[in-house]
């Protein structure tokens, strides 16, 4: 009976040390595959790749770059896929299944933007939600850690996916996505159920803070108030205000970060999807929202929606000895005045300054605030409507 159990124990081994080279092998060379396959869009290298008796594939020493040397470029310390146990690992491979929960780990992720970062940091408009300053021009810790995972559970068939960012000293922030009424195979679900966000701030939103100041020229809680004024300004386009409440909830997260969490309990089915208008109303209407614990209700109240002006040049008629108005001109024709004082017009917003440089697909204009304030403003050709040449 010894001697059986011992033989017994040396075929197991024998089976997990083999399954784990054999897994190993088939997963360098797939890895290796989609590397060379992705040439034309990124460059990738790792240093090694192994997998555990513990079921985790690790792959260390990652480093990616664009095709153009002076382009996107990014280091990854360590990738770390959890299987849970290796046994499973090689049954789902053999099977051609996943596993019913993984876990993936992402830790020493740092980057370069190598000639977007002067762009970038023009583009910077505090007060624009879609414009913010990214972490990298804030001055925080670069070194930041990613966890994506999921859990199935067969007999509800729910999917949670739940991703974690942390940038040590700076910040956390979590999400989770459930999903309802999946297949199996994850290749189906039925339902989205509910989505879930949780900002934890150290010391992000004062980095943030201090560079807008300096980077508009304000004073830090002029910041806080034209950012929220402008988020007000935006809201109102689209029929809503903030509350009383949530505004001051907003303002004192701005002075006086700390935990903020919101959720949508959606119950979404995919198969009869309301219509575009419908499905914004009920992003609004059930978002759920704490500050540092409190919950924040109501967010939003309804109000009639704010018209966006049509921009209108308008020019005065003068005698024809007087000087001439202002005269429109085309993104190409205005190569041909660099240096010149221009107005830019973009949507209901119209800018006046000297024009510095026209590029292929974006032009320079150096304004002056308050008299002696000067900064350039980078405009891309696709969002110009006008150029306005001044006599």
């Amino acid at each position: 009976m010894g001697k059986t159990l011992f033989k017994l124990l040396l075929v197991v081994v024998a089976l997990l040390i083999g399954g784990r080279w054999l897994l190993q092998w088939e997963l360098r060379n797939s890895v290796d595959a989609a590397i060379s396959d992705a040439q034309s869009v990124v460059y990738a290298d790792y240093d090694r790749l192994d997998v555990g008796f513990d079921g985790k594939v690790v792959v260390k020493r990652i480093s990616l770059r664009s095709p153009n040397d002076e382009g996107f470029s990014a280091f990854i310390q360590q990738i770390e896929v959890d299987m849970q146990s290796l046994p499973e690992l090689i049954q789902r491979r053999l099977g051609g299944g996943l596993p019913e929960r993984m876990s993936v780990r992402i830790t020493g992720v740092t980057a370069s933007l190598g000639n977007l970062v002067e762009t970038l940091e023009r583009e910077v408009d505090c007060m624009d939600p879609a414009r913010q300053p990214s972490d990298w021009m804030l001055g925080l810790n670069q070194d930041s850690n990613i966890t994506l995972s999921y859990d199935y559970q067969p007999a509800s068939r729910e999917l949670s996916v739940d991703m974690n960012v942390e940038l040590p000293g700076a910040y956390t922030m979590n999400g989770r996505v459930r999903l309802g009424n999946v297949s199996a195979n994850f290749r189906r679900a039925g339902s989205l159920d509910m989505v879930r966000l949780s900002y934890n701030d150290i010391r992000g939103v004062a980095a943030w803070r201090n560079f807008c100041a300096e980077h508009h020229s304000l004073a830090p809680e002029d910041v806080v108030s034209r950012h929220i004024n402008a988020m007000e300004e935006r809201l109102n386009y689209q029929g809503l205000s903030l509350t009383e409440q949530a505004r001051a909830a907003y303002q004192t997260y701005l002075t006086e970060p700390t935990r903020v969490s919101a959720r949508w309990v959606l119950g979404l089915e995919f198969e009869d999807m309301p219509d575009p208008a419908t499905l914004g109303e009920m992003v609004v209407d059930r978002l759920e929202l704490e500050l540092a614990g409190t919950p924040v209700s109501p967010i939003f109240n309804k109000v009639t929606p704010k018209q966006r002006p049509v921009p209108q040049l308008q020019v005065q008629r003068k005698p024809e000895s007087a000087e001439r108005g202002p005269v429109e001109l085309s993104f190409d024709e205005a190569r041909e005045h660099i240096g010149a004082t221009v107005t830019v017009v973009t949507g209901s917003k119209e800018v006046r300054g000297e024009l510095i440089s026209v590029g292929e697909s974006e032009l320079v204009l150096e304004v002056v605030k308050d008299g002696t304030n000067r900064f350039s403003i980078t405009y891309y050709r696709s969002r110009l409507d006008r150029i306005l040449l001044e006599p």
